[in-house]
């Protein structure tokens, strides 16, 4: 921009890096398919895993795209968009970020090819739009009804095939399904906040089991405590103890009136009864309540745990917010400052509780509890890196998409290729260069299809062309068997299917993504710039030569903006 006199006018700083135009389109594409390969290996049954090491040297070995994703840090826009769009998909659908990366990046690259030819960004934008209303509304008509628990399980299944869970992926379908079932409402089915996924030490990947009720990692405070209750009236508090006495120079005040002075061995003795009688008041009054079980936050001391023991009940000495919250979900129980504000009204209830479980590995089971809407599924710990917790909360995410939403389509790449050759036939009805950018949309759907067949080490191009011809023939339902011979003609008899919901989450925040990364036409990203040398002199420091400077400020740090 020129001034009056042809001289050009300075909006930004020296310490701002901008790119423009085509360079700015590149880079961004540049970065979105970087992040597309780097989980494209991840897609479909015989995908590869990922080595990822945290700061701390931690290492998890996972083939779960939306793990990786939201595990690895990056630094370009453009990448992070990608990275929230996997987010997104997590969010919505709970399922398909794999798929939703690989397919947003192959359409920018086809929008590259695009871009080479002279096509302007906004007519490949409006034709990405039409092609996926199309898609969409295609879904809907392509799309069947769930039918009976079995097409539940094969929901399950086909949704754990890229997770690494082959061994056990039986069992781990039969839980889920009987989930969801267990805490179905009026159509609704609340995975988040009524299935509980407890990660236990000491259990196995095969010994995974469903929980009627819930079940915390934890164990008794003390070995004299009864293992097992039945009928128990549960309380959870912050805390039990009564609040400490004052002493002052060997007089010591009991409570507003009682005072006295300790000067025999006696009175010691007395002064020890009296000093425990608060805590001894709050325990009966807990015990009047017909409370046996206890869960506290906040810790419990011996003593406590003593008098707990002695009275037979059942204590946790310290538990977790997360622990307080999942019981009292489960039990009706509230949870209450101090034991002495403890109400009938605040108790929860459970048919059964006991610990269970070997050493230093036990697990207390919470079950047949007031909410019956509640249940846990107990699986491999932590130190398991087939990471059994993951691979089931994206189980019981499709399951509670099909339930909800109620279609499911083909899977292994029969619906992508479907869709792919009917946006093809409608291109041609849209004028205008549009209908390149929907042509490239069918293009970027078939990606899917080839990952799945490059991913198992078949021949993609050839298995691309046989599945374009069976769906030309009439076959919409032929898809990429991967364990088999390639492709077959109905992959639905192999029990291959999938949530028309997580489909259509797909398209549409692939178009939605890849569209923001076509509008951007100008990056603005501030330097990094070094802080200011350790020499400077601070303002006390500066000699009474430098006189106006002695009553300035130094300046400020420049802020950091990462990319």
């Amino acid at each position: 921009m020129a001034g009056n006199f042809g001289q050009p006018i300075v909006i930004l700083s020296d310490d701002v890096e901008r790119s423009s135009g085509s360079d700015a389109l590149d880079r961004n594409i540049a970065a979105a398919r970087a992040i597309g390969e780097a989980v494209r290996s991840t897609l479909g049954p015989l995908s590869l895993d990922k080595m990822i090491v945290d700061p701390k040297g931690d290492v998890v070995v996972t083939s779960d795209g939306s793990t990786v994703l939201q595990t690895v840090e990056v630094e370009s826009p453009a990448a992070r968009m990608m990275v929230e769009e996997a987010q997104t998909m997590e969010v919505a659908v709970g399922d398909g970020t794999t798929s939703a990366a690989v397919f947003t990046a192959e359409l920018l690259s086809r929008a590259s090819d695009l871009l080479d030819e002279g096509i302007h960004p906004a007519s490949i934008v409006k034709g990405y739009h039409l092609a996926a209303m199309k898609a969409v509304d295609l879904l809907e008509s392509l799309s069947k009804p769930i039918g009976s628990d079995d097409d539940l399980r094969k929901v399950a299944l086909t949704g754990m095939n890229s997770k690494g869970s082959e061994a056990v992926r039986e069992l781990l379908a039969d839980i889920c399904v009987k989930a969801v079932r267990r805490i179905e409402k009026d159509g609704v089915v609340d995975v988040d906040t009524n299935i509980h996924i407890l990660n236990a030490d000491g259990v196995h990947a095969a010994d995974t089991h469903l929980v009627d009720g819930v079940a915390i990692f934890s164990k008794r405070a003390d070995e004299n405590m009864p293992r097992r209750l039945v009928d128990a009236r549960i309380a959870l508090v912050d805390d039990v103890e009564p609040k400490e006495l004052g002493t002052k120079m060997g007089t010591l005040n009991i409570g507003p009136k009682l005072k006295f002075e300790i000067n025999s061995s006696e009175k010691l003795q007395e002064f020890s009864d009296a000093k425990k009688k608060p805590l001894y008041d709050i325990i009966d009054r807990m015990k009047r309540l017909n409370v046996n079980v206890v869960l506290c936050k906040k810790g419990l001391t011996d003593e406590v745990v003593y008098e707990f023991a002695k009275r037979g009940i059942f204590a946790v000495k310290i538990a977790s917010d997360e622990e307080v919250d999942v019981v009292g979900r489960a039990t009706g129980a509230r949870l209450i400052p101090h034991a002495e504000r403890l109400t009938e009204d605040d108790l929860g209830h459970a048919g059964v509780v006991e610990e269970r479980g070997e050493k230093d590995k036990e697990i207390i089971y919470f079950e047949q509890c007031k909410n019956t809407d509640t249940v846990s599924i107990v699986t491999s710990g932590r130190s398991d890196t087939s990471n059994m917790g993951d691979t089931i909360v994206g189980a019981l995410h499709v399951l509670k998409d099909v339930m909800e939403d109620g279609g499911v389509v083909p899977g292994g790449g029969a619906i992508e290729v479907e869709l792919a050759g009917k946006i093809r036939e409608y291109a041609p009805s849209v004028s205008g260069k549009e209908h390149l950018a929907i042509q490239a949309f069918a293009d970027a759907l078939e990606s899917i299809p080839t990952a799945i067949a490059q991913n198992a080490g078949l021949d993609a191009l050839d298995l691309l062309i046989t599945l374009r011809a069976e769906h030309k023939a009439g076959h919409s339902n032929a898809g990429i068997d991967v364990k088999g011979d390639g492709v077959i003609k109905d992959i639905t008899t192999r029990g291959v299917i999938d949530p028309v919901k997580v489909k259509r989450q797909l398209i549409k925040s692939g178009v939605e993504t890849a569209n923001m990364l076509l509008r951007i036409d100008d990056v603005i990203a501030s330097k990094m710039i070094e802080p200011p040398s350790e020499n400077i002199k601070a303002p006390g420091d500066i000699g009474p030569d430098e006189g106006f400077y002695n009553t300035c400020s130094p300046p400020k740090p420049p802020k950091r903006l990462d990319y």
